[in-house]
């Protein structure tokens, strides 16, 4: 079960990288957005695996600390997915505030 879970994970990680590195830059829907400068920002992924409690805290916790900064983190997209044994797999596209 953990070599499925850790392949799994491996997986996921290799995807959503691929992913993030074929975008050339913000996608169209959010850089269509004028009043936001993304020139002092970076465009980040974070893939939460939530099958037990430990991920589930820290996907609440992410979602806390980008709520409460919102000078600092702007998210994108999310996208959520569940795999046959009713676990959640979350992504989350963001953009960070580069610090000066």
């Amino acid at each position: 079960m953990e070599a499925n879970f850790q392949s799994l994970m491996n997986e996921i990680t290799k995807n959503a990288d691929r992913l993030k590195d074929n975008l050339s830059g913000i996608p169209k829907t959010v850089s269509q957005t004028n009043d936001i400068p993304f020139k002092d920002y970076t465009y980040r992924t974070q893939v939460f695996f939530i099958a037990e409690e430990v991920t589930a805290q820290e996907y609440a916790d992410f979602i806390t600390k980008t709520l409460h900064e919102p000078d600092k983190y702007m998210i994108v997209r999310e996208k959520e997915n569940w795999t046959q044994n009713a676990e959640c797999i979350r992504i989350v596209d963001y953009l960070e505030k580069i610090q000066d």
